[in-house]
C-alpha cells in the first residue's frame, strides 16, 4: 500500500500540468457511490426535514410531550377536555394558575420544527432551488408557529434564527408580513411546479407522510385553507387586508380543503407515530371530556359524540348505559383521579387531525355573513350546512344523518356533574343545529368548534376572537379572581404568560415587546392584536 501511495505522489509530481486533481477524482469516483447531486435530484437531502416537521406539528412520538405541549393548556381553554387530577401540584392551567413548566413545551416542541425549516431554507436557497420541497416546509413552519403566536402573542418570528437578539414581532406584523405573504409564496411556487415535469417530485420522494401523500394539488388547497383561516382571524382588526386575502382564495381555481380532499392528518398506525390520546386519555386517564362538550353535544343530540368520546363507566358513580360525562374546568382537584376517572375518555382513532376538511366551509360561511371576499350573505347558510355535512362524512357518519341533525331544533343541555352537583350549571345558550339568521355567527363558530376537535389551539383562538361557542367560566372564576389577581371574576384568559424559555430567546427584545404590545404586563389579561370587540 505504501509503495502505491509513493507511485501516486510521484505521478502527481510529474504531471501537474496535466492536472493531478483530475487523477485523484477519477480514482475516487465510485460509480456505485451516492453523490450529493443524486441526493438532491431524488429529494433525499430534503425528505427528512419534511418528515420530522410533520411528526412534530404536535409531538406524536412521546405522549407526555403532546400532553404538556397542548393538552394541559389549549385543549382545556378551548372547552374540549379536562384532567381529572391535580398532578400533585397547585399550579394547573385549568384554574388559571399558570404552570410555566408545562407551557414551555409549546415552544420546545415547535423549536425542533423551526430548526428543521431553517436547514431546509439554507439547503434550497430559500426556495431558489427545489422550491417544491421548500414550499411544503414553509407551510409546515406556519402551522408550527401559529399556535405559539396565538397562544403567547409577540414572538421573534420574522428574525427567528437570525442573530443573537432577534426582535419580538407584534402579532399583526407576524400575520401581515410573515404568515400570509409566506402562504402566497408557497401557493404560487407550488402552482408553478404543478404545471411542470416535477409535479410529483415530492410525492415520489416519500417526504410527505400525511394522508395527502405529497399530492401537490391537495397541498395548494391546504395553503388556501390556511390563508382563509388567517384572513378570518384578522378580519375584526383589519377587515381590509382580510378581504383582500379572502378574495384571492375565493377566486382561486384550486379551491380549499373539503370532504373530497379529506382532512390533513396522519395515520398513527404507521409512520412511526401514535395517537397521544391512546396514552393520556385511555391508558393514563389524564384527560376526559369537558363539561362544555357534554352540554353542547348531548343536548343537541349530536351523532358525532360517539366518534369523539367513549361512554362513561365507573365503579363509584352509577351511569346509565350510553351516558357521556364531562368535567368542568376550575373545580377543586385532588391528587387522586377519584370519581372522575370513569368520565368519558377521548375515543382514539387511526388518524390524528392537523387541519379539518370541513373547516373551510365554516370560514366561508362567516365571510359570507359579513360580505367579505365578494361573498353574499345569502351563501352563509349553504356553506354552514356543507360544513356540517362534511364534518359528519369525515367522521364516518352519513349525509342523511347530517341532514336530520341540520333540521333539529335541539338545544345544549344543562350540565350535570354526576360526581358533585355543586358544579352543575344551566346551558349557556339556546342555539340549535337548524339555521337561524339571527344567530348565524354563533351557529357557524359553534359548529366549527365541534368539527375541528381536537385542535385545541385553533378552537381557543377562535373562541377569543368571536366569543363563541359560549363556554362556561371555570368554576373557581365564578366569583373570585384568579390566583394572582390578574383576571377578575367572570373573565376568561386572553393569552398565556410567557414561559422563561421564550423570554430567553432575546430577553431585551422580549421586555420591549411586553412594554410596546402588551401594556407592559406579561399576564393573561392582555388581548392579542386580532382579539378586538
Amino acid at each position: 500500500m505504501k509503495n502505491q501511495i509513493k507511485l501516486l505522489l510521484f505521478a502527481c509530481a510529474i504531471v501537474v500540468a496535466q492536472g493531478c486533481t483530475e487523477i485523484m477524482e477519477d480514482m475516487n469516483n465510485d460509480p456505485k457511490r451516492i453523490t450529493m447531486t443524486d441526493l438532491q435530484a431524488d429529494g433525499e437531502l430534503f425528505k427528512q426535514h419534511i418528515i420530522t416537521m410533520e411528526k412534530n406539528l404536535f409531538n406524536l412520538t412521546s405522549s407526555w410531550m403532546y400532553q404538556v405541549q397542548q393538552n394541559l393548556n389549549a385543549d382545556v381553554f378551548a372547552g374540549y377536555t379536562m384532567h381529572p387530577a391535580s398532578f400533585n401540584r397547585p399550579d394547573v392551567n385549568s384554574n388559571y394558575n399558570w404552570n410555566h413548566g408545562w407551557n414551555s413545551w409549546a415552544f420546545i416542541v415547535a423549536q425542533t420544527n423551526l430548526t428543521e425549516y431553517l436547514a431546509l431554507a439554507r439547503e434550497t436557497g430559500n426556495g431558489a432551488e427545489y422550491g417544491d420541497f421548500y414550499s411544503y416546509g414553509l407551510i409546515l413552519k406556519i402551522l408550527t408557529a401559529l399556535p405559539l403566536v396565538d397562544g403567547f402573542g409577540p414572538f421573534p418570528y420574522l428574525e427567528y434564527g437570525v442573530g443573537l437578539s432577534p426582535k419580538f414581532d407584534n402579532v399583526n406584523d407576524i400575520y401581515k408580513n410573515g404568515f400570509l405573504p409566506e402562504l402566497n409564496i408557497a401557493i404560487d411556487t407550488l402552482k408553478a411546479y404543478a404545471a411542470g415535469a416535477a409535479a410529483d417530485r415530492v410525492k415520489n420522494s416519500g417526504a410527505d407522510i400525511s394522508n395527502f401523500g405529497g399530492d401537490i394539488t391537495n397541498w395548494i388547497k391546504l395553503a388556501n385553507t390556511l390563508k382563509l383561516r388567517l384572513a378570518m382571524r384578522i378580519s375584526n382588526a383589519d377587515p381590509t387586508t382580510a378581504a383582500e386575502y379572502i378574495t384571492e382564495v375565493v377566486n382561486d381555481s384550486y379551491g380549499v380543503l373539503d370532504e373530497n380532499t379529506g382532512d390533513f392528518s396522519i395515520n398513527t398506525d404507521a409512520n412511526g407515530v401514535f395517537n397521544p390520546f391512546s396514552f393520556i386519555s385511555t391508558s393514563w386517564i389524564d384527560c376526559v371530556m369537558s363539561s362544555d362538550m357534554q352540554s353542547f353535544m348531548t343536548g343537541m343530540q349530536d351523532p358525532r359524540l360517539g366518534a369523539y368520546f367513549l361512554p362513561a363507566t365507573s365503579d363509584t358513580v352509577i351511569f346509565q348505559s350510553g351516558t357521556y360525562a364531562g368535567m368542568r374546568a376550575g373545580i377543586e382537584l385532588s391528587s387522586s383521579k377519584g370519581h372522575y376517572a370513569g368520565y368519558s375518555q377521548v375515543k382514539v382513532g387511526a388518524n390524528f387531525l392537523w387541519v379539518s376538511g370541513a373547516e373551510s366551509y365554516f370560514l366561508l360561511a362567516e365571510a359570507a355573513t359579513r360580505n367579505l371576499g365578494g361573498l353574499s350573505s345569502g351563501k352563509a347558510k349553504e356553506y354552514y350546512e356543507k360544513g356540517v355535512a362534511a364534518s359528519f362524512v369525515l367522521r364516518g357518519l352519513s349525509e342523511a344523518e347530517a341532514s336530520d341533525y341540520l333540521a333539529s331544533t335541539a338545544t345544549p343541555a344543562n350540565y350535570i356533574d354526576y360526581n358533585n352537583h355543586a358544579n352543575n350549571y344551566s346551558a349557556t345558550t339556546a342555539i340549535t343545529p337548524k339555521w337561524d339568521d339571527a344567530k348565524a355567527l354563533e351557529q357557524i363558530i359553534t359548529q366549527k368548534w365541534i368539527a375541528v376537535f381536537p385542535l385545541g389551539a385553533e378552537a381557543w383562538a377562535e373562541f377569543r376572537r368571536t366569543g363563541f361557542p359560549k363556554l362556561v367560566i371555570p368554576k373557581n372564576m365564578e366569583s373570585s379572581a384568579n390566583f394572582d389577581g390578574t383576571l377578575k371574576a367572570g373573565e376568561f384568559l386572553k393569552r398565556m404568560p410567557y414561559p422563561s424559555n421564550i423570554l430567553s430567546i432575546s430577553p431585551d427584545q422580549a421586555t420591549l415587546a411586553i412594554s410596546s404590545y402588551l401594556n407592559g404586563k406579561d399576564d393573561a389579561a392582555q388581548k392579542l392584536w386580532w382579539d378586538v370587540d
